[in-house]
């Protein structure tokens, strides 16, 4: 049972791996927006596009069903009246009341008397059933609420000219009805108008079943604005409010036909210039301080003046006749857990869309496509939620624009980290500079190479075959893990660059991919470093019960190309030249703890060298002769020096008769030869031969006796007298014991 669901989970971890950014990135990016918005960080973002919406709608003619009559700062002039008397104001009832309006809203606060003529005004409140007062209902702020008149009060015909503003001083709602301070439930004024002028016409108002009980017209529906309608949070939204869907214009002209009080007093209006129409009347005299900051009131680069107050509830009154006809739908918006559902949709496409661009088939253009992808998705986005508006959705934008950037950026961001994984990864490959000339260089990943001067540092550990028949693979690894580490901390240190690692061998470059003017003695201090280095090596082995080991160095410096070779399917940074396999050959020169260097390297060193012995050898594949120098220490300002610990050759009194063959490129040969051992120590001997084999040639030397063959290298001879001097590469246990058990009983016979 635990396997079978142990394979389930592997099958779905593998079906679900492809996916696992959009999983992760689409979920917890729609998370934190929704976090933005509920903490209310984008409410303010949201409203000033709903603003540009308003103000982008398609411009229609004035609505004529409305009329303000304004009480201008001319008309007041022209009264020498800093308030219209209640005399005057009568008389303007009257002349309108002539037209045969359908409602007329006073937007004037009028609690008290203002003689003269105030029983004449309170015989036209009652002789005018479709006049509608005004009383503010609500304290705003240190504004307390103000009485209506009180005969228009006593006959039921008051309404509220309260107006919700948002935090920035705009109105974008308005109240069907309300609470008022007093407990009483009060219509909004552009609502009352809007039923009186409905109710000519047969249209009266009803609810919604339970449990909304919205407000409607016929079949149109006013819903009520919610704590998060659209791009509010945690909006205030006691009484019955909705979004205020202003009626189009030009910032210069206004949405409704507006007429002077003066005008109408002298009797210069149209016979039907208010009949069967909102009549409103109100200050547009901006002494009077009536004025109400809306979506005109602003652009995007600048600040408009404030309209008069009475526009407002005009617009409101415009709008639920206009809903209530089938004309223009009033705005609405989405149920919250759909607003989440669209937040949620255009982030996993922009997601999906990132997602799927992380791999590019070419440079560039799969990257200019994803990004052609998420641009037409913000301007869909965009004209969509315009087209929405157009037809009466306020649907939210700022989160979904949120979510499509926070998802492409949060797909980005998962690719650099994962390009800095991989970079670090990568960098245990090669160098961090290859790396780097590689990713960020424009022609880095290019196929072709140029011509450097490199110094090329080749290592090797010395009988590691060997070594390797005689330990377990994982103890062979665990050798080289502990090696190699040593190593790369001495090779960084001194800046070089490790081409690769060959089983047990080490390749870098010093002026690869970087040049420096003291690349050779980098080279030749990091190999004296890296020697001195093997004693830490050894004392590790050791405590992990694996065998010691010796190392030896080749640096030779010259021209060779440095690029990406291969395929478009698969290449590889390296180089490549004769130079390179020079100093593979001079390394198979050396012994254990050794490091030989060419000419070319010698002349490039600055700093003084110590050089203990030079050779000149004929290696393979090269026409000419080569001089080796073995290198025991480097000058100021690396001052490094190789220790003496060359043990004396012991006499032996009796000699080892070996066998000895030959090994040419790592193969033992069929050429044997007989000699004897006459001196010997733990890492060297003397032997007197039958041949005399070339200086620095590899010998396998087989013992009479049982033991494992013993390997070396020619380090001295004597060709008169056929006498050579050889230097161990690996001795095994049991041949480092028998060696010993002969130096102990040569000693103590002397």
């Amino acid at each position: 049972m635990i396997k079978k669901a142990a394979a389930i989970g592997s099958k779905l971890r593998a079906y679900l791996w492809p996916w696992r950014g959009i999983i992760v990135a689409a979920p917890s990016v729609t998370a934190v927006v929704l976090c933005l918005r509920w903490a209310g960080l984008l409410q303010f973002l949201e409203l000033a596009w709903f603003d540009q919406f308003v103000r982008w709608q398609p411009v229609l003619p004035p609505d004529q069903r409305v009329v303000i009559v304004g009480i201008s700062q001319t008309d007041l002039d022209t009264l020498a009246q800093p308030f219209p008397t209640d005399t005057t104001l009568a008389r303007l009832i009257r002349q309108i009341r002539a037209h045969d309006p359908a409602a007329i809203g006073l937007d004037i606060v009028r609690s008290l008397p203002l003689e003269p003529g105030y029983d004449e005004l309170v015989q036209v409140y009652r002789s005018t059933p479709n006049l509608i007062g005004i009383r503010k209902a609500v304290r705003d702020g240190e504004d307390a609420p103000i009485a209506p008149p009180p005969v228009l009060a006593e006959l039921g015909q008051v309404a509220a000219s309260d107006v919700p503003v948002d935090a920035d001083g705009t109105a974008r709602r308005g109240l069907l009805y309300l609470t008022a301070h007093d407990g009483t439930i009060v219509d909004g004024l552009g609502m009352k108008l809007a039923s009186l002028y409905l109710k000519r016409r047969g249209i009266t108002e009803g609810e919604t079943p339970a449990p909304q009980y919205y407000i409607k017209f016929q079949e149109t529906v006013l819903p009520a604005l919610g704590p998060y309608s659209g791009g509010y949070t945690h909006l205030d939204h006691r009484g019955y409010q909705v979004l205020i869907r202003y009626h189009p214009h030009k910032r210069d002209r206004l949405p409704f036909p507006l007429v002077s009080m003066v005008d109408v007093l002298e009797g210069r209006i149209e016979p039907e210039a208010f009949r069967d129409r909102i009549v409103l009347i109100g200050y547009t005299a901006h002494s009077h301080r009536d004025l109400t900051q809306t979506p005109y009131s602003r652009t995007l680069l600048e600040k408009i003046d404030s309209v008069p107050g009475v526009l407002v509830h005009a617009h409101l009154a415009s709008q639920i006749v206009a809903a209530a006809l089938g004309e223009r739908a009033p705005l609405r918006s989405w149920p919250e857990w759909l607003e989440f559902l669209w937040l949620a949709a255009w982030t996993t496409l922009a997601t999906v869309i990132s997602w799927q661009g992380r791999y590019p088939q070419t440079e560039k253009r799969l990257s200019w496509r994803s990004i052609g992808l998420l641009l037409g998705a913000i301007a869909a986005l965009a004209l969509g939620s315009y087209g929405a508006f157009l037809a009466g959705w306020w649907l939210p934008l700022v989160p979904p624009l949120l979510g499509i950037a926070g998802a492409a950026l949060g797909i980005m961001g998962y690719l650099a980290y994962r390009t800095a994984s991989l970079r670090s990864i990568f960098s245990r490959y090669v160098s961090d500079e290859i790396v780097a000339t590689l990713l960020e260089t424009p022609a880095g990943l290019n196929l072709g190479g140029q011509r450097q001067e490199v110094s090329i540092l080749m290592s090797d550990l010395r009988g590691f075959s060997n070594i390797s028949e005689r330990f377990s693979p994982e103890q062979v690894v665990a050798l080289l893990n502990i090696y190699l580490e040593e190593m790369t901390d001495v090779i960084n240190q001194y800046g070089g660059t490790i081409n690769e690692f060959i089983g047990d061998a080490i390749l870098v470059l010093f002026g690869a991919p970087t040049s420096r003017p003291n690349d050779a003695e980098r080279a030749v201090a990091c190999a004296i470093a890296m020697q001195l280095a093997m004693p830490r090596v050894n004392q590790r082995l050791q405590a992990a019960e694996l065998p010691t080991i010796q190392m030896g160095i080749g640096i030779n410096t010259g021209s060779v190309v440095v690029g990406n070779i291969g395929s478009a399917k698969y290449a590889k940074w390296t180089v490549v030249g004769s130079q390179i396999n020079l100093a593979s050959r001079i390394e198979s020169y050396t012994v254990g703890d050794q490091v030989l260097i060419s000419w070319s390297t010698l002349t490039a060193v600055i700093p003084p060298l110590t050089v203990c012995q030079q050779r000149e050898v004929h290696p393979k594949g090269f026409d000419t002769a080569v001089t080796l120098y073995d290198v025991t220490g480097i000058g100021a300002p690396y001052d490094l020096a190789l220790p003496q610990k060359r043990e004396p050759l012991v006499l032996l009194r009796s000699p080892i008769p070996v066998q000895c063959t030959m090994i040419q490129d790592k193969d033992i040969s069929d050429h044997q030869f007989r000699a004897e051992i006459v001196r010997i120590s733990t890492n060297a001997a003397q032997l007197q031969t039958e041949f005399v084999p070339e200086l620095l040639c590899s010998l396998q030397l087989a013992f009479a006796s049982p033991l494992t063959p013993l390997y070396a290298k020619v380090t001295v001879l004597d060709a008169p007298t056929q006498t050579i001097q050889v230097q161990f590469t690996v001795v095994p246990p049991r041949v480092e014991k028998f060696i010993q058990a002969a130096i102990h009983h040569s000693q103590s016979r002397a």
